[in-house]
C-alpha cells in the first residue's frame, strides 16, 4: 500500500504540460483508486492502436545481421516496457526472443 502512496504523491511532479492539465482533470475521479488511474492515464496517451502496433513490433522482432545476442534482448525487453502493460508474459517473450535469433 505504501508504494502505491508514494506513485501518487510523485506522479504530479512527473507530468508537464497536456499530461499535467490532464491529471488535474482526471485525479478526482477515481475516488483514490491508483489502478482506474493508471488505466485513464494509458487509454489517454497509450491508444489501444499504439498498443497493438507495440505488440504486434514485439512478436515479430528480428535479431539484426551483426547485433549481439545481449544486444536483441535488451531491445526486445525495452520495447515490452516502452509502454503500458501488454500482457505479454516472460515465457512469451523468452519464446519469441529465442525464435527471432540468427
Amino acid at each position: 500500500m505504501r508504494r502505491v502512496t508514494l506513485k501518487w504523491k510523485l506522479l504530479p511532479f512527473s507530468l508537464m504540460g497536456k499530461a499535467r492539465r490532464w491529471y488535474s482533470r482526471y485525479v478526482g475521479s477515481v475516488d483514490g483508486e491508483w489502478e482506474k488511474l493508471q488505466a485513464k492515464f494509458c487509454l489517454t496517451y497509450f491508444p489501444i492502436s499504439r498498443v497493438a502496433c507495440l505488440c504486434r513490433e514485439i512478436l515479430n522482432f528480428k535479431q539484426e545481421e551483426k547485433e549481439t545476442r545481449g544486444a536483441a534482448w535488451a531491445q526486445i525487453t525495452d520495447l515490452a516496457s516502452s509502454g503500458p502493460d501488454l500482457a505479454i508474459t516472460e515465457p512469451t517473450l523468452m519464446q519469441h526472443f529465442y525464435l527471432s535469433l540468427r
